[in-house]
């Protein structure tokens, strides 16, 4: 029987898509400045794993593209929630 050896980077990959899958659910909780904040990081998340993955453009443009969208976004929620 052959022995599998599990090297960092592969433990690497398992932590952050383990994060990534946690700041998903954290997008579904009832306050939604924190359901903002959850989803920014799952965005940086999703573009670390790009770039992880050997796609720095896709990952650059993943982040920069969803920041702006996630500050707009966050602003449009303070805006509209009176109590947060």
């Amino acid at each position: 029987m052959e022995r599998m050896e599990i090297s960092l980077y592969e433990i690497l990959q398992l932590m952050i898509i383990g994060l990534t899958i946690i700041a998903a659910l954290l997008c579904c909780e009832s306050r939604l400045p924190k359901n903002v904040a959850a989803f920014f990081f799952m965005n940086i998340l999703v573009g670390v794993m790009f770039f992880i993955l050997g796609a720095p453009l896709v990952a650059g443009l993943q982040i920069l593209i969803n920041a702006g969208a996630v500050v707009v976004l966050f602003l449009v929620t303070l805006h509209t929630v009176k109590k947060w």
